[in-house]
């Protein structure tokens, strides 16, 4: 789309985020309904505070690493992520999965309508128990995979005795983080979340 004229290519952006930034009696759900697919961010986002990226969609340094996807039919965007080296940081373990949302008017329009919040916390848990088994084993899948050759390397940063803790962080970390969501989620369909 580059030869498009500037407005043909922004102008629907710019039409999103104002409408996104409106209040809600000026710019309604089906109004922003209309230019992002709000179900869609919203399951994104879910997935991405399980996994506890730090640089994405609501991080701790705004929105990052996506791509705006626009339907030349509907006119409505969705989001492709990318990027997501910030995942699983040790130090984000017990951060909850609202962190960021409150700050953010993309995600603070959608949480607010009943229906995508219990989505959002669904897609959470279900992201949380999916991982349990299998992000331990695809951890350990690919550890194999590279451990003798991140061992043997001479022109690495790190000494494997840091690589092997950083590894037994990423083992601790996705054998508690999905008891740590599944427990926040919980509460959050009592009632405490909202």
């Amino acid at each position: 789309n580059s030869g498009e004229s500037d407005s043909v290519l922004y102008e629907p952006i710019r039409a999103l985020f104002e409408a996104v930034n409106a209040p809600e009696e000026i710019k309604g759900r089906a109004e922003l309904d209309a230019l992002v697919d709000l179900r869609q961010f919203v399951r994104l986002l879910a997935v991405e505070k399980v996994m506890m990226e730090a640089d994405g969609l609501a991080g701790h340094f705004g929105m990052h690493n996506f791509y705006l996807y626009r339907d030349k039919i509907t006119g409505q965007h969705s989001f492709l992520v990318w990027d997501r080296d910030r995942s699983l940081a040790p130090d984000l373990l017990w951060e909850s999965i609202l962190f960021g949302t409150a700050d953010n008017r993309l995600a603070q329009r959608p949480l607010g309508y009943g229906d995508l919040y219990d989505l959002f916390v669904q897609t959470a848990e279900d992201t949380a128990n999916i991982t349990r088994g299998w992000l331990p084993a695809e951890l350990e899948r690919f550890w194999t995979l590279i451990r003798e050759p991140a061992y043997s390397d001479t022109h690495k940063p790190y000494s494997n005795e840091e690589i092997e803790l950083d590894v037994e962080s990423l083992r601790q970390i996705v054998a508690e983080r999905p008891d740590i969501v599944v427990r926040e989620t919980g509460t959050m369909r009592a009632g405490a979340g909202r």
